[in-house]
């Protein structure tokens, strides 16, 4: 169990402190003192060695190139690519671009901080490339490619894909090229289904591959021939997909056995292998670490036998149910599908794993022989299949499920593991009643009666703000995207994740797209009670909300109709000015005697046609928040909108910097 630890050791010592500090903490030292507990002084000075090199190799300061960047391609997409330039990693946008995988590269050029528009729930293309390594963006003037690598996929992509229909196409580009295409119908039914995961070159997939062809090669040759030849015959296809870390894992753990059954003097356990081989990996490049794909699958491949072993006092029938249980338990919290759980995920994999090995066979095949309309059948065959368990599929709403959440569920299924594995079966049946006892409350509205918010959801350039007071919501604009369902992407799994099931009211402040542009989309899939969009319809209240319109003047430009909506809601004042400009800003500080605010939603997004000096002044705010796009056309917030905040000692918070901004409460 040496390798095991000693790995693991070396992974929680790179994720500490890189989310919750007291959880970290806690974590850390609840470890280190079950090793000193366990293994004795001796080892425990190598886990706790390999341990504080996790946590401080990060934190080195490397030399960096500038000016003149000279490194690889460590990833290449259409429109950028990953550039390793000697000890960092570089962003590098190139559209439309012909580089591939181990290119040479001299670029000249200057490196900025790496900056994208993000939305809530959505992916985060920023969190990919820091996950990757990749903290800065190199915007070159000028790229040369000294050495061609002799790995020429990008063409061969192209041309293959082109024989097959739009459909297939996007599946075989999720199957063997590591590449999913969300706007496609298969892919989209997948996620939706929550079973996304299984469109995939997969160990599960790979691993029957191996068995099968070591099956059918041992009716003929010898034991050790047989092992050998599947590797050989397969590592063409791993061309494809060798960029993927599930493939490279599940390759090199099948070679790994291979040599440690016919060439290791000393043999090594499924597990130490396993963990010898993930030590490799981290050794080679520790930001694999922090990519699901990595962990998730050396998780499973040591879970596995530790499963095996701890059931094998049970009848063959009950191993095989219990088996199935735990699998399906440890990737619950991974399946959790944007605050929902879909149960039909559960027993998908039986119906699905069988149909798309076929499917990834014939498109293998059909690389060497030419039976695309086969392939377009299954195809369109397996969309069909998503499509009904769309349908028909029962979805829960789980939450959010990070933090101490995740780390309590998973401490008590590892614990329940060990229990099992000590014979200690009664004290086993309690654990696993006490874990479905928490997932039955994360599905429970538990904070429901108790617990208010305010959230500025992260819409990238638009407004959209969640009023939440114990059972009763309402909604302040929607934002929008003509790219993508900003309702069904964004805002809804926001609610979801927040177990909120209805809106008793939707309030667009004025139709710009940007505002309102989700709102049809929001009221056809989404409960909404009431749509209110007029000055006559305020004041409006609902439970402890009430919302006042402060604009009650008629203006002839769209903006200037804005309503601005003010609420005394969790013992704060909160006034959200919508677009109104600085013509609006004045009348009602005219108007009104008393216009004092805590939390002040800037108006316009921080454009300087609003927020003039007089209104803070006014509305003496602690906190001003700007609903905002990252490297947004307008060039908002506006310098003039900054600095007047900063001369008021106005505390400024934005959504392209924190995501969504969030104020809670309980009972108050």
């Amino acid at each position: 169990m040496s390798f095991l630890f000693t790995t693991f050791s070396l992974v929680l010592g790179l994720y500490f402190l890189r989310g919750n500090i007291v959880l970290s903490i806690i974590i850390s030292i609840a470890y280190l003192g079950f090793l000193l507990f366990r293994f004795g002084k001796k080892k425990f000075i190598l886990f706790a060695a390999m341990f504080t090199i996790g946590v401080l190799f990060p934190r080195i300061p490397f030399p960096s190139q500038t000016g003149t960047y000279s490194g690889f391609v460590v990833e290449a997409r259409t429109n950028y690519i990953i550039y390793q330039a000697g000890f960092e990693r570089y962003y590098v946008a190139s559209e439309a671009n012909d580089f591939e995988l181990g290119d040479y590269l001299v670029c000249e050029g200057d490196t900025s901080e790496i900056k994208f528009t993000t939305y809530e729930s959505r992916f985060d293309f920023g969190e990919y490339l820091a996950n990757k390594g990749v903290e800065k963006e190199l915007k070159t003037s000028k790229i040369d490619r000294k050495f061609h690598s002799f790995i020429r996929t990008q063409q061969f992509k192209k041309n293959f894909l082109s024989k097959f229909d739009e459909n297939a196409a996007s599946l075989i580009g999720a199957f063997l090229f590591n590449e999913k295409d969300y706007s496609s119908q298969a892919v989209s039914y997948a996620k939706s289904v929550g079973v996304i995961y299984l469109l995939a070159m997969s160990g599960t997939y790979l691993h029957f591959l191996f068995a099968s062809l070591a099956y059918l090669l041992a009716l003929k040759f010898s034991k050790k021939t047989s092992q050998i030849l599947p590797f050989l015959i397969l590592l063409p296809f791993a061309f494809f997909s060798f960029t993927k870390v599930g493939t490279l894992r599940v390759y090199a753990l099948y070679l790994l056995k291979y040599l440690n059954e016919f060439h290791f003097k000393k043999k090594r356990s499924h597990i130490e292998l396993v963990s010898l081989l993930a030590l490799i990996f981290i050794i080679i490049d520790y930001h694999l670490v922090y990519q699901e794909a990595f962990y998730i699958g050396f998780l499973l491949s040591l879970l596995s036998p530790i499963v095996q072993n701890s059931i094998k006092i049970f009848s063959k029938r009950k191993r095989r149910l219990l088996f199935m249980i735990f699998i399906r338990l440890f990737m619950v919290p991974i399946q959790v599908n944007s605050g929902i759980l879909n149960l039909l995920s559960f027993i998908s994999s039986f119906i699905l794993v069988p149909y798309n090995f076929f499917f990834l066979l014939i498109s293998m095949v059909s690389i060497v022989i030419p039976i695309y309309g086969l392939v377009n059948s299954v195809g369109s065959g397996l969309t069909w299949i998503l499509e009904k368990m769309d349908l028909i599929s029962i979805k829960l709403p789980f939450g959010n499920w990070g933090g101490y959440f995740g780390v309590i569920f998973y401490l008590v299924f590892f614990f329940g593991i060990f229990l099992l594995e000590s014979g200690r079966v009664l004290s086993f049946k309690k654990s696993l009643i006490f874990l479905l006892i928490v997932l039955v409350i994360s599905i429970t509205p538990l904070q429901e009666p108790i617990s208010n918010s305010v959230n500025f959801i992260n819409v990238g350039q638009g407004d959209c703000i969640l009023i939440k007071n114990r059972s009763h919501t309402v909604m302040i604009d929607t934002g929008g995207y003509k790219s993508f369902d900003m309702a069904e992407e964004a805002l809804i799994p926001f609610m979801n994740k927040n177990k909120i099931t209805h809106l008793d009211a939707l309030i667009t402040t004025h139709d710009d797209f940007d505002h309102s542009g989700a709102k049809d989309s929001l009221m056809q899939k989404f409960k909404v009670y009431n749509y209110l969009n007029k000055p006559e319809q305020f004041p409006y209240k609902v439970g402890d909300i009430e919302l006042q319109n402060l604009n009650v003047f008629s203006g002839e430009d769209d903006n200037d109709k804005s309503l601005v909506l003010s609420m005394n809601f969790m013992k704060k004042k909160w006034l959200f000015m919508g677009d109104a400009s600085t013509k609006v800003e004045k009348e009602i500080i005219s108007a009104y005697n008393n216009i004092d605010c805590d939390i002040l939603k800037i108006g316009h997004h921080g454009s300087n046609t609003s927020t003039c000096d007089e209104f803070i002044k006014a509305t003496t705010p602690d906190e001003a928040i700007i609903s905002v796009g990252a490297k947004n056309f307008y060039g908002h917030p506006t310098k003039e909108v900054l600095k007047i905040l900063q001369q008021n000692n106005v505390k400024i918070r934005r959504t392209d910097e924190e995501g969504t901004i969030s104020y809670f409460s309980l009972f108050a």
